[in-house]
Protein backbone atom coordinates (compact mmCIF):
# COMPACT_ATOMS: atom_id res chain seq x y z
CA UNK A 1 0.00 0.00 0.00
CA UNK A 2 1.75 3.46 -1.02
CA UNK A 3 2.94 5.49 1.63
CA UNK A 4 1.38 8.86 3.56
CA UNK A 5 2.09 11.44 4.67
CA UNK A 6 0.95 10.37 8.00
CA UNK A 7 2.39 7.08 7.60
CA UNK A 8 5.88 9.25 7.44
CA UNK A 9 5.52 10.88 10.66
CA UNK A 10 4.95 6.85 12.37
CA UNK A 11 8.37 5.76 11.39
CA UNK A 12 10.44 6.14 14.33
CA UNK A 13 13.49 4.25 15.67
CA UNK A 14 12.93 0.59 17.31
CA UNK A 15 16.11 -0.33 17.88
CA UNK A 16 16.76 -1.91 14.29
CA UNK A 17 17.02 -0.86 10.65
CA UNK A 18 13.36 -1.63 8.34
CA UNK A 19 11.80 -0.80 5.54
CA UNK A 20 8.57 0.31 4.76
CA UNK A 21 7.66 0.59 0.56
CA UNK A 22 5.84 2.87 -1.25
CA UNK A 23 5.50 0.57 -4.37
CA UNK A 24 7.32 -0.18 -7.49
CA UNK A 25 10.96 0.04 -5.89
CA UNK A 26 10.92 3.05 -3.96
CA UNK A 27 11.19 2.54 -0.13
CA UNK A 28 12.31 4.33 2.89
CA UNK A 29 14.95 2.72 4.99
CA UNK A 30 14.93 3.47 8.54
CA UNK A 31 18.03 3.40 10.52
CA UNK A 32 18.45 2.50 13.92
CA UNK A 33 18.59 5.88 15.51
CA UNK A 34 15.63 6.66 13.55
CA UNK A 35 16.38 8.67 10.89
CA UNK A 36 14.90 7.94 7.11
CA UNK A 37 16.27 7.68 3.93
CA UNK A 38 14.86 7.01 0.33
CA UNK A 39 16.21 4.51 -1.74
CA UNK A 40 14.84 2.91 -5.27
CA UNK A 41 15.87 -0.64 -5.58
CA UNK A 42 16.18 -1.90 -9.47
CA UNK A 43 17.50 -4.33 -11.58
CA UNK A 44 19.91 -3.32 -14.36
CA UNK A 45 21.63 -5.75 -16.61
CA UNK A 46 19.89 -8.74 -14.71
CA UNK A 47 21.24 -7.42 -11.38
CA UNK A 48 20.18 -5.57 -8.36
CA UNK A 49 20.91 -2.10 -7.49
CA UNK A 50 20.45 0.20 -5.42
CA UNK A 51 20.04 4.17 -5.97
CA UNK A 52 20.07 6.82 -3.10
CA UNK A 53 17.38 9.61 -3.55
CA UNK A 54 17.67 11.54 -0.08
CA UNK A 55 16.48 11.78 3.01
CA UNK A 56 13.30 12.61 4.95
CA UNK A 57 12.48 15.42 5.67
CA UNK A 58 14.62 17.00 3.57
CA UNK A 59 13.04 15.02 0.54
CA UNK A 60 9.38 15.27 0.95
CA UNK A 61 7.42 12.23 0.01
CA UNK A 62 6.19 13.93 -3.20
CA UNK A 63 9.76 14.84 -4.28
CA UNK A 64 10.82 11.25 -3.76
CA UNK A 65 8.40 9.93 -5.77
CA UNK A 66 8.81 12.39 -8.43
CA UNK A 67 12.68 11.71 -7.97
CA UNK A 68 11.60 7.59 -8.57
CA UNK A 69 9.62 8.36 -11.58
CA UNK A 70 12.96 10.12 -13.04
CA UNK A 71 15.71 7.41 -11.83
CA UNK A 72 12.45 4.78 -13.34
CA UNK A 73 12.49 6.04 -16.52
CA UNK A 74 16.45 6.56 -16.91
CA UNK A 75 16.04 2.52 -16.25
CA UNK A 76 13.25 1.89 -18.81
CA UNK A 77 15.49 3.73 -21.48
CA UNK A 78 18.46 1.50 -20.36
CA UNK A 79 20.55 3.95 -18.41
CA UNK A 80 21.85 3.31 -15.05
CA UNK A 81 21.09 5.84 -12.82
CA UNK A 82 23.39 5.51 -10.31
CA UNK A 83 26.34 5.64 -13.21
CA UNK A 84 24.94 9.05 -14.55
CA UNK A 85 25.14 10.28 -11.07
CA UNK A 86 28.95 8.95 -10.71
CA UNK A 87 29.50 10.77 -13.96
CA UNK A 88 27.96 14.65 -12.87
CA UNK A 89 30.43 13.87 -9.72
CA UNK A 90 33.20 13.19 -11.99
CA UNK A 91 32.59 16.03 -14.45
CA UNK A 92 32.31 18.21 -11.72
CA UNK A 93 35.56 17.58 -9.87
CA UNK A 94 36.96 17.48 -13.36
CA UNK A 95 35.69 21.36 -14.29
CA UNK A 96 37.05 22.71 -10.36
CA UNK A 97 40.09 21.05 -10.75
CA UNK A 98 41.67 20.78 -14.06
CA UNK A 99 42.90 24.26 -15.52
CA UNK A 100 43.67 24.68 -18.91
CA UNK A 101 47.21 25.49 -18.46
CA UNK A 102 47.00 22.61 -15.56
CA UNK A 103 45.60 20.40 -18.54
CA UNK A 104 48.49 21.68 -21.06
CA UNK A 105 51.21 21.06 -18.65
CA UNK A 106 49.19 17.22 -18.54
CA UNK A 107 49.90 16.79 -22.20
CA UNK A 108 53.31 18.39 -23.16
CA UNK A 109 54.63 15.25 -20.39
CA UNK A 110 52.52 12.91 -21.86
CA UNK A 111 53.86 13.92 -25.61
CA UNK A 112 57.43 14.22 -24.19
CA UNK A 113 57.71 10.81 -22.61
CA UNK A 114 56.15 9.48 -25.97
CA UNK A 115 58.76 11.39 -28.24
CA UNK A 116 61.81 12.54 -26.39
CA UNK A 117 63.25 13.64 -29.28
CA UNK A 118 60.23 16.28 -29.68
CA UNK A 119 61.76 18.45 -26.37
CA UNK A 120 63.02 21.42 -28.17
CA UNK A 121 59.69 21.88 -30.61
CA UNK A 122 57.22 21.06 -27.29
CA UNK A 123 58.95 23.50 -25.33
CA UNK A 124 58.75 26.22 -28.01
CA UNK A 125 55.30 25.49 -28.15
CA UNK A 126 54.52 25.50 -24.32
CA UNK A 127 56.80 29.50 -24.35
CA UNK A 128 54.23 30.05 -26.99
CA UNK A 129 51.69 29.35 -25.02
CA UNK A 130 52.63 31.30 -21.73
CA UNK A 131 53.48 34.24 -23.56
CA UNK A 132 50.21 33.67 -25.52
CA UNK A 133 47.41 32.21 -24.07
CA UNK A 134 47.96 31.67 -20.44
CA UNK A 135 47.93 35.01 -19.62
CA UNK A 136 44.04 34.49 -20.80
CA UNK A 137 42.65 31.80 -20.35
CA UNK A 138 45.34 29.53 -18.12
CA UNK A 139 43.74 29.42 -14.97
CA UNK A 140 40.37 28.61 -16.16
CA UNK A 141 38.42 25.07 -15.71
CA UNK A 142 39.24 23.23 -18.78
CA UNK A 143 35.92 21.90 -19.58
CA UNK A 144 34.71 25.43 -19.25
CA UNK A 145 36.48 27.14 -21.86
CA UNK A 146 33.96 27.29 -24.93
CA UNK A 147 35.31 26.94 -28.83
CA UNK A 148 34.42 30.73 -29.25
CA UNK A 149 36.21 31.69 -26.19
CA UNK A 150 39.65 29.84 -26.93
CA UNK A 151 39.17 30.86 -30.70
CA UNK A 152 39.10 34.58 -29.45
CA UNK A 153 42.35 34.37 -27.54
CA UNK A 154 44.11 32.02 -30.92
CA UNK A 155 42.63 35.03 -33.37
CA UNK A 156 44.35 38.09 -31.23
CA UNK A 157 47.84 36.38 -31.95
CA UNK A 158 47.63 35.83 -35.11
CA UNK A 159 45.78 39.09 -36.20
CA UNK A 160 49.23 40.39 -35.09
CA UNK A 161 51.47 38.03 -36.72
CA UNK A 162 49.11 36.50 -39.03
CA UNK A 163 48.85 32.46 -39.51
CA UNK A 164 51.92 31.08 -39.66
CA UNK A 165 53.14 27.51 -39.05
CA UNK A 166 54.03 28.15 -35.44
CA UNK A 167 50.17 29.64 -35.06
CA UNK A 168 48.59 26.66 -37.00
CA UNK A 169 50.64 24.42 -34.62
CA UNK A 170 49.61 26.25 -31.51
CA UNK A 171 45.71 26.12 -32.36
CA UNK A 172 46.23 22.24 -32.72
CA UNK A 173 47.32 21.70 -29.54
CA UNK A 174 45.10 24.16 -27.85
CA UNK A 175 42.55 21.79 -29.31
CA UNK A 176 44.17 18.62 -28.36
CA UNK A 177 44.01 19.85 -25.05
CA UNK A 178 40.46 20.39 -24.54
CA UNK A 179 40.04 16.78 -26.30
CA UNK A 180 42.22 15.22 -24.38
CA UNK A 181 40.35 16.64 -20.93
CA UNK A 182 37.41 15.45 -22.39
CA UNK A 183 38.68 12.29 -23.01
CA UNK A 184 39.92 12.05 -19.03
CA UNK A 185 37.39 13.69 -17.64
CA UNK A 186 34.48 11.68 -19.47
CA UNK A 187 32.85 15.17 -19.67
CA UNK A 188 30.98 17.18 -22.18
CA UNK A 189 30.12 14.10 -24.14
CA UNK A 190 27.09 11.71 -23.89
CA UNK A 191 28.29 9.27 -20.85
CA UNK A 192 25.21 7.92 -20.18
CA UNK A 193 24.45 4.20 -21.24
CA UNK A 194 22.41 4.68 -24.43
CA UNK A 195 19.42 2.81 -25.04
CA UNK A 196 19.20 0.79 -27.96
CA UNK A 197 17.29 3.23 -30.34
CA UNK A 198 19.47 5.78 -29.71
CA UNK A 199 22.86 3.49 -30.25
CA UNK A 200 21.09 2.32 -33.72
CA UNK A 201 20.14 6.12 -34.32
CA UNK A 202 24.29 6.68 -33.64
CA UNK A 203 24.83 4.23 -35.77
CA UNK A 204 23.44 5.01 -38.45
CA UNK A 205 23.81 8.99 -38.81
CA UNK A 206 27.27 8.59 -37.60
CA UNK A 207 27.52 11.52 -34.90
CA UNK A 208 31.48 11.91 -35.60
CA UNK A 209 32.19 15.75 -36.60
CA UNK A 210 34.49 18.35 -36.88
CA UNK A 211 34.88 21.82 -35.07
CA UNK A 212 35.90 25.06 -36.72
CA UNK A 213 39.64 24.67 -35.36
CA UNK A 214 39.66 21.50 -37.55
CA UNK A 215 38.43 22.98 -40.66
CA UNK A 216 41.41 24.45 -42.09
CA UNK A 217 43.53 21.16 -42.19
CA UNK A 218 40.31 19.29 -43.51
CA UNK A 219 39.98 21.79 -46.58
CA UNK A 220 43.75 21.95 -46.65
CA UNK A 221 43.80 18.03 -47.02
CA UNK A 222 40.59 18.40 -49.97
CA UNK A 223 42.24 20.72 -52.40
CA UNK A 224 45.52 18.69 -52.11
CA UNK A 225 43.30 15.77 -52.92
CA UNK A 226 42.95 14.21 -56.64
CA UNK A 227 39.91 13.76 -57.32
CA UNK A 228 37.24 14.81 -59.91
CA UNK A 229 36.34 18.51 -59.66
CA UNK A 230 32.81 17.21 -59.53
CA UNK A 231 33.16 15.59 -56.11
CA UNK A 232 35.16 18.03 -54.85
CA UNK A 233 32.41 20.44 -55.32
CA UNK A 234 29.48 18.15 -54.20
CA UNK A 235 31.77 18.03 -50.84
CA UNK A 236 31.94 21.96 -50.45
CA UNK A 237 28.14 22.60 -51.57
CA UNK A 238 27.11 20.11 -48.96
CA UNK A 239 29.00 22.10 -46.31
CA UNK A 240 27.91 25.60 -47.58
CA UNK A 241 24.45 24.81 -47.88
CA UNK A 242 23.25 22.38 -45.04
CA UNK A 243 21.40 20.05 -46.79
CA UNK A 244 21.31 16.06 -46.46
CA UNK A 245 23.56 14.12 -48.87
CA UNK A 246 20.19 12.47 -50.22
CA UNK A 247 18.51 16.26 -51.22
CA UNK A 248 22.36 17.64 -52.70
CA UNK A 249 22.79 14.18 -54.81
CA UNK A 250 19.63 14.28 -56.54
CA UNK A 251 19.69 17.95 -57.40
CA UNK A 252 18.24 18.93 -60.58
CA UNK A 253 19.06 22.44 -62.78
CA UNK A 254 15.46 22.76 -62.53
CA UNK A 255 15.25 23.38 -58.80
CA UNK A 256 17.07 26.35 -58.91
CA UNK A 257 16.07 30.15 -59.12
CA UNK A 258 19.20 32.18 -59.90
CA UNK A 259 17.21 35.12 -60.12
CA UNK A 260 16.55 34.94 -55.96
CA UNK A 261 19.15 32.59 -55.43
CA UNK A 262 17.17 29.83 -53.98
CA UNK A 263 17.36 26.41 -54.01
CA UNK A 264 13.52 24.85 -54.16
CA UNK A 265 14.27 21.26 -52.78
CA UNK A 266 10.38 19.42 -53.51
CA UNK A 267 8.45 17.20 -50.91
CA UNK A 268 9.37 14.07 -52.61
CA UNK A 269 12.94 14.47 -52.34
CA UNK A 270 13.10 16.43 -49.19
CA UNK A 271 14.18 14.87 -45.55
CA UNK A 272 10.95 17.04 -44.28
CA UNK A 273 8.35 15.72 -45.98
CA UNK A 274 7.97 19.53 -47.33
CA UNK A 275 8.84 21.29 -49.87
CA UNK A 276 12.29 23.02 -48.89
CA UNK A 277 13.73 26.24 -49.40
CA UNK A 278 17.13 26.41 -49.02
CA UNK A 279 18.92 30.52 -49.49
CA UNK A 280 21.94 30.37 -51.19
CA UNK A 281 24.88 32.66 -49.79
CA UNK A 282 27.20 33.75 -52.31
CA UNK A 283 29.82 30.93 -52.09
CA UNK A 284 27.60 28.43 -52.88
CA UNK A 285 26.44 30.32 -56.02
CA UNK A 286 29.90 30.62 -57.04
CA UNK A 287 29.93 27.19 -56.65
CA UNK A 288 27.08 26.18 -58.66
CA UNK A 289 28.24 28.74 -61.27
CA UNK A 290 31.47 26.60 -61.85
CA UNK A 291 29.48 23.44 -61.49
CA UNK A 292 27.26 25.13 -64.84
CA UNK A 293 29.92 24.60 -66.78
CA UNK A 294 30.53 21.05 -65.95
CA UNK A 295 27.03 19.46 -65.72
CA UNK A 296 25.00 22.12 -67.04
CA UNK A 297 23.98 20.80 -70.35
CA UNK A 298 21.91 17.62 -68.46
CA UNK A 299 19.27 17.55 -65.30
CA UNK A 300 21.41 16.36 -63.02
CA UNK A 301 24.52 18.83 -60.94
CA UNK A 302 26.04 15.87 -60.01
CA UNK A 303 25.35 12.89 -62.62
CA UNK A 304 27.35 9.57 -61.89
CA UNK A 305 30.49 9.53 -64.09
CA UNK A 306 29.39 6.17 -65.21
CA UNK A 307 25.59 6.07 -65.61
CA UNK A 308 25.08 9.98 -66.08
CA UNK A 309 21.05 9.33 -65.75
CA UNK A 310 21.49 8.90 -62.47
CA UNK A 311 23.26 10.39 -59.49
CA UNK A 312 26.76 10.33 -58.23
CA UNK A 313 26.31 7.51 -55.26
CA UNK A 314 26.96 8.60 -51.73
CA UNK A 315 29.52 5.64 -51.35
CA UNK A 316 31.94 7.84 -54.24
CA UNK A 317 31.75 10.77 -51.73
CA UNK A 318 32.54 8.58 -48.45
CA UNK A 319 35.47 7.64 -50.54
CA UNK A 320 36.67 10.88 -51.24
CA UNK A 321 36.38 11.55 -47.37
CA UNK A 322 38.65 8.42 -46.54
CA UNK A 323 41.03 8.95 -49.46
CA UNK A 324 41.71 12.39 -47.65
CA UNK A 325 42.38 10.61 -43.88
CA UNK A 326 38.75 12.01 -42.63
CA UNK A 327 36.85 8.91 -43.44
CA UNK A 328 36.74 8.11 -39.66
CA UNK A 329 36.54 11.97 -38.88
CA UNK A 330 33.38 12.84 -40.60
CA UNK A 331 30.79 11.92 -42.75
CA UNK A 332 28.92 12.50 -45.54
CA UNK A 333 25.57 12.55 -43.57
CA UNK A 334 27.35 14.00 -40.67
CA UNK A 335 28.25 17.65 -42.43
CA UNK A 336 24.70 19.00 -40.99
CA UNK A 337 25.70 18.27 -37.78
CA UNK A 338 29.03 20.27 -38.22
CA UNK A 339 26.95 22.88 -39.33
CA UNK A 340 24.69 23.45 -36.28
CA UNK A 341 28.15 22.49 -34.31
CA UNK A 342 30.37 25.40 -35.78
CA UNK A 343 27.03 28.12 -35.56
CA UNK A 344 26.47 27.02 -31.68
CA UNK A 345 30.07 27.58 -31.23
CA UNK A 346 29.58 31.24 -33.01
CA UNK A 347 26.81 31.59 -30.26
CA UNK A 348 24.23 31.17 -32.59
CA UNK A 349 21.10 29.73 -30.19
CA UNK A 350 18.92 26.72 -31.51
CA UNK A 351 16.13 28.25 -32.29
CA UNK A 352 18.19 30.48 -35.08
CA UNK A 353 20.18 27.54 -36.10
CA UNK A 354 16.46 26.16 -37.00
CA UNK A 355 14.63 28.68 -37.95
CA UNK A 356 12.78 28.46 -41.42
CA UNK A 357 12.10 32.17 -41.90
CA UNK A 358 13.90 32.50 -45.03
CA UNK A 359 15.31 35.94 -44.29
CA UNK A 360 16.98 34.74 -41.12
CA UNK A 361 17.79 31.39 -43.05
CA UNK A 362 19.71 33.67 -45.57
CA UNK A 363 21.60 35.53 -42.85
CA UNK A 364 22.29 32.24 -40.81
CA UNK A 365 23.72 30.64 -43.88
CA UNK A 366 25.75 33.21 -45.51
CA UNK A 367 27.37 33.66 -42.02
CA UNK A 368 28.13 29.93 -41.87
CA UNK A 369 29.52 30.12 -45.30
CA UNK A 370 31.41 33.27 -44.74
CA UNK A 371 33.32 30.84 -41.66
CA UNK A 372 33.59 28.33 -44.58
CA UNK A 373 35.49 30.67 -47.17
CA UNK A 374 37.87 31.61 -44.26
CA UNK A 375 38.60 28.01 -43.50
CA UNK A 376 39.12 27.19 -47.02
CA UNK A 377 41.91 30.26 -47.32
CA UNK A 378 43.42 28.89 -44.49
CA UNK A 379 42.21 31.29 -41.35
CA UNK A 380 39.19 31.17 -38.71
CA UNK A 381 36.43 33.34 -38.92
CA UNK A 382 35.42 34.87 -36.08
CA UNK A 383 31.36 36.35 -36.66
CA UNK A 384 30.11 39.87 -34.53
CA UNK A 385 27.64 39.86 -31.64
CA UNK A 386 25.18 41.14 -34.10
CA UNK A 387 25.42 38.13 -36.15
CA UNK A 388 22.38 36.26 -35.46
CA UNK A 389 20.24 39.17 -34.24
CA UNK A 390 17.31 37.95 -35.86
Amino acid sequence: MPLTDEDMDTLISIGKAYRRYDGNGLYVQVSKTGKRYWRYKFRFDGVEKLYALGKYPELSLTEARQKHAEAKAKVAAGINPCHVRHVTKLTRIVKNKATFQQAALNLYHQRLQSKPEAKEPLSALMARLEQDVFPYIGAHPVLEITPFELMTVLLRKEQVSGSTAETQVTRHFCADIIRAAIIQGDAHMELTSLSPAQKAKSDITGDVTLGQLELVDFFTALQGYQVTKLKRLAIRLLIMTGVTVDELRAATWTEFDFDEAIWTIPAERSGTGMIQLVPLPTQAQAIIAELKGLTGSGPLLFPSRTAPQHPVSEASLEKLLIGIGYGNKISVRSFYLMMRKILAEQGATPAQIDTQVLSDRGQLLQAYANIIEAAERGSAALLGQDTFRF
